[in-house]
């Protein structure tokens, strides 16, 4: 993931999933079952180390009509070193969805935007670089859209969720559970434009289309949901494509399967990478040829 598109430096300086979210900011995320990230995270904003800021960005989150979130849940997630964020911090943004935020450290650091009121908005994630003195302003807004036509999850039994673009996830609830713990009871998503695109490069290759999901962060919690995508992403027949899931405690793109577009054009043939799709939170193809 290319780190900071859409940044330019400057010398000066379903049940509630959202609230879910909001339970996360004590420790990172969820600390409570994930070990991988540090525990000096605040609801605040303000660093527990008493650090003074080496670097800052500066941007404006916004939903897909272009409205502030309701309660904006925003954290910094770094420095990450070798694909694990050393702690999470929470930052503020104003009324209008604008906000800055501090590095202590230098290097790679993820953004991650989500939304705690108890309503239906997905979440963006994407990745900074910041050097010492850095003043980063995104150029483009950070959207955090609405999941569109949410489905309904039975308790038990596969049931398919389809999202727009082209995107269907299979989930299973008694297999999957959301941050809390518990069991989704309806799922969706959206597609993210191509000028919402926070990143657009992958380790095998551009960005061709990308999708956020409600609630985030859904994870299998045992094997991996099944996906298609039915729709070419304006790619020729026969062209290579990778599948990257978004891990939204590090904010690192986890490969998940590869394929490529069927002889028809009208969607992709995929074959498992790993472990598969096994959290919710984004998903990205590239083009990899």
């Amino acid at each position: 993931m290319t780190p900071a598109l859409g940044c330019t430096s400057s010398d000066d300086g379903e049940d509630d999933a959202a609230d879910d979210e909001a339970t996360e900011s004590e420790d990172d995320g969820e600390s409570s079952t994930d070990d991988d990230v540090g525990d000096d995270t605040t609801t605040d904003g303000e660093s527990t180390t008493g650090v003074e800021p080496l670097a800052t960005a500066s941007g404006q989150a916004l939903d897909d009509a272009s409205a502030a979130l309701p309660t904006p849940f925003f954290q910094r997630c770094g420095p990450i070193v070798d694909d694990i964020a050393q702690s999470c911090i929470s930052f503020q943004a104003d009324a209008e969805g604008l906000f800055t935020v501090d590095f202590p450290q230098t290097g790679v650091w993820g953004l991650k935007f989500l939304d705690s009121s108890g309503g239906t908005h997905t979440g963006n994630y994407f990745t900074v670089e910041v050097a010492e003195g850095d003043a980063l302003e995104l150029e483009k807004v950070v959207r955090v859209p609405i999941a569109d036509a949410l489905t309904t999850l039975p308790e038990s039994g596969a049931t398919d969720v389809p999202i727009e673009g082209g995107l269907t996830v299979t989930i299973d609830a008694s297999t999957a559970q959301k941050t809390d713990f518990s069991a989704p009871t309806e799922a969706g998503g959206r597609q993210l434009s191509s000028e919402d695109w926070m990143f657009a490069d992958t380790p095998a290759g551009p960005v061709v289309g990308m999708w956020t999901f409600y609630p985030a962060g859904v994870k299998a919690k045992e094997g991996a949901f099944e996906f298609s995508v039915d729709a070419s992403l304006d790619l020729a027949p026969g062209t290579p494509v990778a599948v990257y899931e978004m891990e939204k405690n590090n904010i690192v793109l986890l490969p998940v399967a590869e394929g490529t577009v069927n002889a028809e054009g009208t969607g992709l043939d995929l074959s498992t990478v790993g472990e598969g799709l096994h959290e919710l939170s984004m998903l990205v193809v590239a083009d990899a040829s």
